[in-house]
């Protein structure tokens, strides 16, 4: 690879992380806006030539940029393996607080669904494989511990905390009417009704 073609890739990366950033922001303010979804794919499609154009450069040696989320992904990821519990707590001013519990364990997941006005619990089974990859692919470790919208007074607050079994401490991220560009896949996973 020449310099020109590594100039080409870094700069591809640069727009691309832009491009990323900006549908990131735009899902974090609203999960329930029409294009939603579809920034979901193009965040996806985006990440994988981000990727793949960091491969390039890695052939090229050195000069290969270092990017901190993607480290902060594998670094989360990693420690998946060794989760024990999820807890995601929902709070809405029209209602009370939901909690979603979730426990992991070696042949597999239990998700306990209790809202605070209804004393019946619904367990939902998983496969414990099958619901880590889902977590991973969440990229949960590039997300900010807080997110808060201040152009908003009443509305949602939430709060997912991970537990692990290896001693690691409490992972914690919360918002105020503010969420993960990505937060509508992990009420998907979890069954969030």
């Amino acid at each position: 690879m020449d310099d020109l073609q590594a100039i080409y890739y870094r700069k591809r990366i640069r727009k691309l992380i832009s491009i990323t950033q900006f549908l990131k922001e735009e899902n974090e303010q609203d999960l329930y806006h029409n294009y939603y979804n579809e920034n979901i794919e193009r965040i996806k499609k985006y990440e994988k030539e981000i990727l793949s154009c960091i491969n390039e450069l890695e052939d090229f040696g050195p000069q290969c940029p270092n990017f901190k989320s993607m480290g902060r992904i594998k670094n989360f990821n990693d420690v998946l393996d060794h989760i024990s519990n999820l807890e995601l707590t929902i709070h809405s001013k029209s209602s009370l607080p939901k909690t979603i519990c979730c426990e992991v364990y070696k042949e597999g997941v239990s998700i306990f669904n209790q809202s605070q006005l209804n004393f019946d619990v619904e367990i939902i089974k998983k496969n414990k494989k099958t619901f880590l990859n889902k977590l991973k692919e969440l990229n949960i470790g590039e997300w900010k511990n807080i997110y808060v919208n201040p152009n908003t007074l009443d509305g949602t607050s939430w709060e997912l905390k991970f537990y692990f079994d290896n001693s690691k401490k409490v992972k914690k991220y919360h918002g105020i009417n503010s969420y993960p560009y990505n937060f509508k896949k992990i009420l998907e996973l979890l069954e969030y009704k």
